[in-house]
């Protein structure tokens, strides 16, 4: 919520600087994009817990009940696969985009790509709760 606010008044204030008073900001729209950058990888990991990401559910509906809890079980691994991937290069480049500094916010470039493993860390974290929890039904959407 906070980011959404933060997002919100960048875009109110860039508005009212460059239609009312006739003299745009320049760090209004780096910083809208910054907070979005973060909000999606925030985002991502609510939807992961959620099972708010869509899902191709074919394989899985022709299955019987014994089976299905295996093969999530199996999506789940795959997944965490990827995000452990996505959290090791994100914490790769961070140290690389720490030598850039943004053009208008002046600040380094790795405040920013640290959201990629942030993000990947909280969905590394609930896709192991999924993962050990006690129910497999909703891994994917799936109802129970």
């Amino acid at each position: 919520m906070l980011i959404v606010c933060v997002i919100s008044f960048a875009v109110f204030v860039q508005v009212l600087s460059r239609f009312v008073l006739k003299a745009p900001l320049s760090w209004t729209e780096e910083l809208s994009r910054f907070a979005l950058i973060w909000l999606t990888f925030i985002a991502a990991s609510v939807a992961l817990r959620e099972g708010g990401h869509f899902v191709v559910d074919l394989v899985s509906r022709r299955l019987p009940p014994g089976p299905r809890k295996y093969y999530h079980k199996l999506i789940l691994l795959v997944e965490l696969v990827f995000v452990t991937v996505l959290f090791y290069t994100g914490y790769q480049i961070v140290p690389v985009a720490h030598m850039q500094e943004s053009a208008a916010l002046d600040i380094h470039m790795s405040y920013v790509y640290l959201a990629i493993p942030c993000g990947a860390a909280l969905m590394m974290i609930n896709t192991l709760i999924k993962l050990f929890g006690k129910s497999g039904a909703e891994d994917h959407g799936e109802p129970s």
